[in-house]
């Protein structure tokens, strides 16, 4: 963002740094409402083997609410105890769904290899 020289508002008789053409704070705000949010893949491992895919923007309190039962999935109730093996960077919310969708639908032979690293997240998202 490179920003020039301060401009005068005469209405308000106020300085406005602008960029381009356009004021500071229109810029400022226009990016808060574009701003894309960042969405995750991941995996729990459950109790008895079984893995749980799910996407979420906030790993850390998602796997909290499903360890705590009460906003947690139905899947994950009375299989404690629970383990985060798997948290990977997807995208927008849109990639993040397609990208769930392929993975809940891998064997679960492709899940492990998914979470020891030997199939990357990147060769899913390239079928899409």
């Amino acid at each position: 963002m490179q920003m020039t020289l301060c401009k005068i508002n005469m209405r308000l008789n106020l300085r406005m740094p602008f960029v381009g053409a356009r004021p500071l704070v229109l810029f400022l705000h226009r990016q808060a409402y574009n701003k894309m949010e960042i969405w995750f893949l991941y995996l729990i491992r459950c109790k008895d083997g079984s893995l749980y895919t799910g996407i979420t923007t906030d790993v850390k309190r998602r796997f909290e609410e499903h360890k705590g039962g009460s906003r947690g999935s139905k899947y994950l109730r009375g299989k404690a105890p629970l383990k985060l093996v798997l948290k990977k960077k997807i995208g927008d919310k849109g990639l993040a769904l397609k990208v769930e969708d392929r993975v809940r639908k891998l064997k679960k032979i492709k899940k492990e290899l998914l979470v020891e690293g030997k199939i990357r997240i990147r060769e899913i998202k390239r079928v899409i």
